[in-house]
């Protein structure tokens, strides 16, 4: 398994929640530390009805496997008076706005998270497509003299990388006849195309699987008695035949 991590990169298609830190327009620069600062920048209400922000987040980048979940975070704390206050994760996909559960904010800083396995707008897997078009968010409420704050949102996408397959270093002997020749002759050893065999196990993840060969160390064994004429003229006739691969047993032949 694999997470990539997406924080609010800019403002999204709703920003309904009263105040922040950083005003009108901003609101997700209030949310996107990836070390919370609390009270240092935040989003906050006293609004006795639902308010929800929304923020675009980056484009995935190289990732191309299967997506197995995807989970909202969200921080958030009360600020008692006298009263309470409540929190939801809430997203975009496509035009279809979704809320999660609702959480009881208590008055200490709390990291919540709600995962979505599909996608609400179709109840489909989730794609990479559907990320890069995603905006995630937060919608606070509070009762009389409460009032919910949200100082972080993110989300992380869960995926099953494409595998990588190692083969170990492989030395192949190649067995090959080489014809007849002449000493003047230059020998050229033939083409050998090698395939390489056998069973990889199944693989998670897709079409998207990689095989890493390392290079081939290849020897080449000649296995054939070679005729090599040496010499050759009007009276004599110097045949000596040479078997290769046996350099004990030496020139084998003679004069005739």
């Amino acid at each position: 398994m694999a997470t990539l991590t997406l924080r609010p990169n800019a403002v999204g298609d709703e920003e309904s929640i009263t105040s922040s830190t950083s005003g009108a327009g901003n609101h997700w620069q209030d949310v996107d530390e990836a070390t919370p600062d609390e009270t240092t920048t935040q989003v906050y209400t006293t609004s006795t009805t639902y308010q929800r922000d929304l923020y675009n987040i980056p484009n995935h980048t190289s990732e191309a496997s299967a997506i197995n979940f995807i989970k909202i975070y969200f921080r958030c704390y009360n600020q008692q008076w006298a009263g309470s206050s409540w929190a939801k994760p809430s997203l975009k996909s496509n035009s279809t706005v979704t809320d999660g559960t609702e959480v009881s904010l208590t008055t200490t800083w709390t990291t919540y998270s709600q995962q979505w396995n599909t996608n609400p707008a179709d109840s489909a897997a989730w794609e990479w497509a559907d990320i890069d078009a995603l905006q995630i968010g937060v919608s606070l409420i509070a009762s009389i003299e409460g009032r919910g704050h949200c100082t972080q949102v993110y989300v992380e996408v869960d995926y099953t990388p494409d595998a990588t397959v190692i083969v170990p270093a492989l030395n192949i002997m190649v067995a090959v006849t080489v014809p007849a020749f002449t000493v003047s002759s230059k020998v050229t050893p033939p083409t050998v195309n090698i395939a390489l065999v056998g069973n990889i196990p199944e693989l998670q993840g897709g079409s998207g699987a990689t095989v890493i060969v390392p290079a081939l160390n290849v020897k080449f064994a000649l296995f054939s008695e070679l005729m090599h004429v040496i010499t050759r003229n009007k009276t004599t006739r110097d045949i000596i035949r040479l078997k290769l691969g046996k350099p004990a047993g030496g020139l084998r032949g003679g004069l005739r």
